[in-house]
C-alpha cells in the first residue's frame, strides 16, 4: 500500500474505508492485467499479442481440419483437441510430453494431484475470481441493471452459506424466493429494477437506493440534532415526512448559487502509476505461472481457487427446504 502511494488505506477498512476501496480496485485491475499478460506470453505491457493471435489462428486452422490421434495405427479423429488427449490417455496411456508442462495449444496433460506446488497461484486465482465478483456487482448497481444483480445474489448466497453468514445468507434466500415465487409478477418486476438511485442522470451514474438511504438518514439526523429541547417522537415523525423536499430546497439553493460539491474520487492522477507498480510485482514473482515446488502465502496455506470449495450442497438443500416450507405454511395461513 504503501508503495503504490496509498498510505491511508494501510489504517484499515474501518478507519479509511474509501481509500481501502480503492486500493483494492487498484489491485484487481493489475492481477487482471498480469493474468491476460501470462496467457498471452507478453513480457511488458506495451508488447503486443501477436503469440497469442498465431495460436489462435494455428489452433482454428486445426479444429477445422480435425484432430487425429497420435497413437501408431489409431485412425480416430476429434473435433477437440482437448478430447484427444483424453482419448490418448485413457485409451493408448499415451503420454508424449513429462507431467506437468504442457503442449503447443496450452492443454495440460496432467491427471495428479499437485499437492503444495499450486498454492501461490490458486490464492492469485481466487483473490481474482472474488475481485471480478465485486466488480460485476458494482458494475450492476452503476448501469442499474436489476437482472444481473440478482444473478450476483445468487453466487452470494452460496459464499454466505459456506462462511456462516446466516443472516445474510437468509435474506438473500428470502429475497430470491419473493422473486420467484411470493410475489405477483408485477411487484416481483418492482422488486428486481426498483433498487437504484440517479440524481443527476447520465449512464453509469445509479448508486444503490440503501446507499441513497443512509444519506437521507444522516441528513434527518442533523435536522434531529437542530431541534434542541424540542425534539419528541412527533417533531421527528414530521421532520422525517419532510426529506425529500428538503433535500429538494438544499439541491436549489446549490444551483442558484453555482455550488458545486468536491469530488468523491481520490488520486485521479495515480491510479495508472498503483496499477502499474502492482503490476510489476505481479509478473516479477510470476504469480500466474506454474511454478514447481513453491510455498504458497503463510495466511493461506490452503486457499483454492474455487471460491465455493468446502461448501456442503447437501446441508445447503436441507436448509433452503426448511425455510421454504416454514414460508410455505406461513403464506398459507395469511
Amino acid at each position: 500500500m504503501v508503495r503504490t502511494g496509498k498510505t491511508n488505506a494501510a489504517k484499515g477498512v474501518h478507519n479509511h474505508y474509501n481509500e481501502y476501496k480503492e486500493f483494492h480496485s487498484r489491485e484487481l485491475e493489475a492481477h487482471i492485467c498480469a493474468s491476460f499478460m501470462t496467457f498471452c506470453e507478453k513480457s511488458s505491457i506495451d508488447a503486443g499479442v501477436n503469440v497469442l493471435v498465431n495460436k489462435t489462428t494455428e489452433l482454428e486452422r486445426r479444429a477445422n481440419e480435425g484432430f487425429a490421434c497420435r497413437f501408431q495405427g489409431c485412425m480416430a479423429t476429434f473435433t477437440y483437441h482437448s478430447r484427444r488427449v483424453r482419448h490418448e490417455l485413457e485409451k493408448h496411456n499415451l503420454h508424449l510430453l513429462p507431467p506437468f508442462e504442457g503442449d503447443e495449444f496450452g492443454y495440460y496433460i496432467c491427471r495428479s494431484n499437485c499437492g503444495l506446488c499450486f498454492k501461490t497461484k490458486s490464492t492469485r486465482n481466487s483473490r481474482l475470481a472474488f475481485g471480478l465478483l465485486i466488480m460485476a456487482f458494482e458494475d450492476a448497481v452503476k448501469e442499474g441493471d436489476g437482472q444481473r444483480l440478482c444473478d450476483i445474489y445468487r453466487v452470494a448466497l452460496l459464499l454466505y452459506k459456506l462462511h456462516n453468514h446466516y443472516k445474510y445468507s437468509y435474506v438473500v434466500l428470502l429475497f430470491l424466493v419473493n422473486l420467484n415465487a411470493l410475489l405477483p409478477k408485477f411487484e416481483a418486476e418492482r422488486l428486481k429494477w426498483n433498487r437504484f438511485y440517479n440524481i443527476n442522470g447520465g449512464k453509469g451514474c445509479n448508486i444503490s437506493l440503501e446507499l441513497k438511504k443512509e444519506h437521507q438518514n444522516c441528513l434527518l439526523k442533523k435536522m434531529w440534532l437542530a431541534l434542541g429541547p424540542n425534539l419528541d417522537e412527533t417533531n421527528a415523525a414530521r421532520l422525517a415526512g419532510t426529506l425529500d423536499a428538503v433535500e429538494t430546497i438544499i439541491r436549489n439553493v446549490d444551483s442558484d448559487c453555482s455550488l458545486k460539491k468536491t469530488s468523491s474520487y481520490r488520486s485521479e492522477a495515480m491510479k495508472s502509476e498503483a496499477v502499474s507498480q502492482i503490476l510489476d510485482d505481479l509478473l516479477q514473482i510470476k504469480t500466474f505461472t506454474y511454478t514447481p515446488g513453491r510455498e504458497g502465502h503463510p495466511s493461506f496455506p490452503q486457499k483454492s481457487s474455487n471460491l465455493v470449495k468446502g461448501l456442503d450442497f447437501r446441508d445447503l438443500h436441507c436448509w433452503m427446504k426448511e425455510h421454504l416450507k416454514s414460508w410455505k405454511t406461513a403464506c398459507t395461513l395469511e
